[in-house]
C-alpha cells in the first residue's frame, strides 16, 4: 500500500512538473513575449487567418524555422484572444506542394462552411475551409471535419489555375452579405504585366466554383477587405482594403468591383507591423472588427524567440479633420492582464522641480494610457526601459512641430482641445503605440533589454498637466496564479 501510494506522489510529481516546467521557462525567457502571441512556437511568419467558431477563436499562422526551407502552417485555439493553446495540424496531402513534403506552403485563409454548402461535413463539427496558394501559384482548397486538427485536400484541386509568372497568391475568402454569396480576393499580376499588380476579385455561391469578377490594379498585397460604419451610422459605410503593410484604402464595393475613393492611407507608422488580417465569422451580437497583425522586427539571432503577432485590436472608421480615417485600438481584453495599478491625475508638472514623478514604477510588460494638457511645455514624452545606464526608448512628443518622434519615426499629431492621448503597449520584445485614441500607430519590434524597466515621464521648457494618467503593470499569460 505504501509503495502504491508513493508511486501515485511520484507519478503527481512528475505530471505536474513536466507541465509547469514549459510555462516557468516562458517566464523566465527573455526573448518571449508574455502577453503577444506566439506562446511556445518560437519562430512564426505572416498570419493567415484569425476566425471564431463556436466560442472558440482560431490564428492559422506560418511557422518560419531560420535557416530552414520549410514555411508550415501552424493552429492555435483561444476563448479570449488571449490565452492560446497549440493544436495539432497535420499536413495537406498536397500535389506537387513542396519538394521535400507535401503540406500547406504559402499564405491563404480559412473560413467555416456553417451551413456545410459544400457537403464535405462529417460528424457535428463544422467544416474548416483552408484556400491556399501552392509553389505553381494555382489556388487550392483543403478542409477540415475536426475544426482544423487534420486536413485533407479537396479533390478536385485546383480551384483556380494560373500561369507561374502571374504570381497569383495568397488567397482570402469572405462571407458577402449583401450578394448573399463568398468572395476570394488574390494579389495577381495578370500575364505577368508589373503594371497590371495588384487585385482580382472572385465570386461564388458553393465556395467551390470560382466566377471572375474583375481586376483592380492597386498597390495591395495580400489583400483583406471589409466594411464598417463611419463614425457608427449604421447609414454611411465604407469599405476598406488593406494590404501587407497595414496601408488601406477606403471605397466602395457591390459585389463585383471595389472602387477605392482614397488615396493609400496609413495607419502604422512604424516599420515593423505586416499582412494585418481581420477576424472572421464574429456573432452580430458582438460586432467588433477586430484585426491582428505580425510583428516582424528586432529579432536576436541568439535568442530562441524571433517574431511575434501584434495585440488584436478593434477597428473604426471616423472623420478626422474632414477625412475618413481608420482607427486601431487595442481589444478591451487586454484588462484581463491588468495587474498592479499606478494614476495621476488633475497633476501639474514643471520641469526640473517634481523630477520623476513615475519613480518607481517598473516592468517590463506595462500598459500605459494618458491624456496630458500642453500647456507651456516645448515638449514631452516617455522613456521606456529607463536606468540609471541607459535612457531607454524615448517616445516624444514636439509641440512647436506637433509631431510625435519614436525609433526614428516622425508622426503629425494634432491636438484636440488643446490635450494629447497616448497609449503603450510594451512587452518584453515590442512597443506598440496608440495615438489621439487610436488615428495613428507605431508598431517595432525590438532585442530584449532585461536590465533596464524603469519608466520615466518627462517634459521640457515649460508646464505639463496631467488629466489623468494609468499605469498598468501586466500579468504574463503564463502566470498561473489568480
Amino acid at each position: 500500500m505504501r509503495c502504491l501510494s508513493f508511486i501515485l506522489i511520484l507519478f503527481l510529481f512528475i505530471k505536474v512538473n513536466v507541465f509547469a516546467f514549459p510555462d516557468k521557462k516562458l517566464m523566465n525567457d527573455e526573448s518571449c513575449p508574455q502577453f503577444h502571441f506566439p506562446l511556445s512556437t518560437p519562430h512564426i511568419s505572416d498570419q493567415n487567418s484569425l476566425l471564431y467558431s463556436e466560442g472558440e477563436y482560431h490564428l492559422f499562422y506560418r511557422n518560419y524555422n531560420i535557416g530552414k526551407e520549410n514555411k508550415n502552417w501552424k493552429h492555435s485555439v483561444s476563448l479570449d484572444l488571449i490565452h492560446w493553446e497549440p493544436s495539432s495540424l497535420d499536413a495537406v496531402p498536397g500535389e506537387n506542394i513542396g519538394i521535400k513534403d507535401s503540406c500547406i506552403q504559402f499564405s491563404g485563409s480559412v473560413i467555416v462552411d456553417k451551413n456545410n454548402i459544400t457537403g464535405l461535413k462529417k460528424g457535428n463539427s463544422p467544416v474548416f475551409l483552408c484556400f491556399y496558394t501552392d509553389n505553381k501559384f494555382c489556388q487550392r482548397m483543403a478542409y477540415s471535419v475536426d475544426k482544423g486538427c487534420t486536413w485533407k485536400k479537396y479533390e478536385s484541386d485546383p480551384l483556380i489555375p494560373y500561369k507561374v509568372e502571374e504570381n497569383a497568391e495568397s488567397p482570402n475568402v469572405f462571407w458577402y452579405k449583401t450578394g448573399k454569396k463568398y468572395i476570394m480576393l488574390i494579389s495577381r499580376k495578370p500575364d505577368g504585366e508589373e503594371n497590371l499588380k495588384g487585385v482580382s476579385i472572385y465570386s461564388s455561391f458553393d465556395l467551390l466554383n470560382w466566377k471572375f469578377e474583375s481586376h483592380i490594379p492597386l498597390d495591395v498585397k495580400k489583400p483583406d477587405l471589409f466594411c464598417l460604419p463611419v463614425n457608427d451610422q449604421k447609414t454611411d459605410y465604407r469599405w476598406i482594403m488593406t494590404g501587407y503593410d497595414g496601408s488601406y484604402f477606403i471605397g466602395q464595393f457591390d459585389g463585383h468591383n471595389f472602387k477605392p475613393e482614397s488615396l493609400k492611407n496609413r495607419i502604422d507608422y512604424g516599420s515593423d507591423y505586416f499582412y494585418p488580417q481581420i477576424c472572421k465569422g464574429i456573432p452580430e451580437n458582438d460586432g467588433r472588427i477586430i484585426q491582428i497583425g505580425w510583428i516582424n522586427g528586432g529579432q536576436d539571432p541568439k535568442a530562441f524567440f524571433n517574431s511575434q503577432m501584434a495585440f488584436p485590436c478593434e477597428l473604426s472608421l471616423k472623420k478626422v479633420d474632414k477625412k475618413i480615417k481608420l482607427i486601431r485600438k487595442p481589444i478591451s481584453e487586454i484588462s484581463l492582464l491588468n495587474k498592479k495599478e499606478s494614476k495621476f491625475e488633475n497633476k501639474n508638472i514643471i520641469p526640473g522641480l517634481n523630477k520623476n514623478i513615475l519613480h518607481g514604477i517598473k516592468g517590463d510588460c506595462l500598459h500605459i494610457k494618458g491624456t496630458f494638457e500642453i500647456k507651456t511645455a516645448n515638449a514631452f514624452g516617455f522613456y521606456l526601459k529607463y536606468s540609471s545606464k541607459r535612457e531607454g526608448i524615448d517616445i516624444n512628443y514636439d509641440i512647436k512641430g506637433k509631431t510625435i518622434n519614436c525609433f526614428n519615426k516622425k508622426v503629425v499629431l494634432l491636438p484636440k482641445d488643446g490635450k494629447i492621448k497616448i497609449e503603450i503597449l510594451l512587452d518584453r520584445t515590442s512597443v506598440e503605440v496608440f495615438l489621439n485614441d487610436g488615428e495613428n500607430v507605431i508598431t517595432k519590434g525590438m532585442v530584449p533589454d532585461s536590465e533596464s524597466n524603469g519608466l520615466y515621464l518627462y517634459n521640457t521648457g515649460g508646464e505639463l498637466f496631467i488629466d489623468n494618467l494609468q499605469i498598468n503593470t501586466i500579468r504574463s499569460v503564463y502566470d498561473k496564479k489568480k
